[in-house]
């Protein structure tokens, strides 16, 4: 039997594999936290709390805001009623995202955690549009805050491109093409599947992820403030918060999962606007805030749904 045959079967593996998880997780944190101490003894006074419980918090949002995106997903593909169900999934996931090869870790916890209802397609082909219009969202938001004004209209264009007319049309032909139907007919289903998501979800997606980057950029400057560094123009300092979070994501998926190289990004390109001692500490209090923070949200979200959504009858 398979290892997900077995986890999906046996619930005391299933359990013994999350406190896994969450025994990395914690010891990613400790490790990322341990580095980070050891900058902060080059700091004049310690980091003020309000400023790091504020980055606290917004990783939360963020979380809560692509956990409820996650659902709207799953009510496109498989009219799924049940939000607090799909809410529960995705924060349980989210407790990967501090261990190596974190991209990894996160599409094979979707596929185990779907496969109890037969949905492992969905785990990946949602995984792919999350990826995807997160992308797309946030090279726009680049564009604009990095080529203001003119990055204007390149970023208008790019976003406008999941919501034009004969999208699914082009999805759909995509899937029939012989190429995708007979070299890789898993691609092609994927892409068929794809085309089912509406043009509201996606309008509703894109936005969403505009949100969560802005609040990422609000995340880095709270940082800078947390350490007291004089805080640079706002629209450089966001945009290399999107561009670098970009790298990050770019380099978990097609990278061997190095997830890391943000931070070395985010060092090197503050370094003008902070110096490198400065731009070095706030990398690497990103670092140790996204950690725990996914860590502490996504624990936090699923043990309340598994509360809201657990029968009456056990409460």
């Amino acid at each position: 039997m398979s290892l997900l045959a077995r986890l999906t079967a046996d619930r005391r593996l299933r359990y013994a594999m999350m406190a896994a998880m969450l025994a990395g997780s914690l010891l990613f944190a400790y490790l990322a936290f341990s580095g980070s101490a050891r900058a902060f003894l080059n700091l004049s006074s310690p980091p003020r709390l309000d400023y790091l419980g504020l980055a606290l918090g917004l990783v939360g949002f963020n979380h809560i805001l692509q956990a409820v995106m996650w659902h709207l997903y799953a009510r496109d593909l498989h009219q799924e009623r049940d939000a607090g169900k799909d809410i529960l999934r995705y924060s349980v996931t989210a407790l990967t995202r501090s261990l190596p090869g974190a991209f990894y870790w996160s599409i094979a916890s979707r596929v185990m955690l779907y496969q109890q209802d037969g949905r492992t397609a969905f785990a990946t082909v949602a995984t792919g549009a999350e990826l995807a219009l997160q992308s797309i969202s946030g090279a726009g938001l680049a564009l604009v805050l990095l080529g203001w004004p003119w990055g204007v209209a390149p970023a208008a264009v790019i976003l406008a491109l999941p919501l034009l007319p004969g999208t699914e049309r082009a999805w759909l032909g995509l899937a029939e093409h012989r190429w995708f139907s007979q070299r890789w007919p898993q691609l092609g289903a994927g892409f068929r599947e794809v085309s089912r998501l509406s043009r509201r979800t996606l309008a509703v997606a894109l936005a969403a992820y505009l949100l969560m980057w802005l609040l990422g950029g609000l995340f880095a400057e709270a940082l800078v403030l947390a350490i007291g560094a004089p805080l640079p123009a706002r629209l450089p300092l966001y945009g290399i918060w999107v561009v670098t979070s970009l790298v990050g994501t770019a380099g978990s998926v097609f990278l061997g999962g190095i997830g890391a190289i943000r931070e070395f990004s985010l060092a090197g390109l503050l370094t003008p606007l902070l110096t490198l001692p400065v731009a070095t500490i706030v990398s690497l209090l990103s670092r140790a805030i996204l950690v725990l923070g996914s860590w502490i949200w996504g624990a936090a979200t699923a043990f309340v749904c598994q509360l809201a959504t657990r029968p009456r009858s056990h409460r």
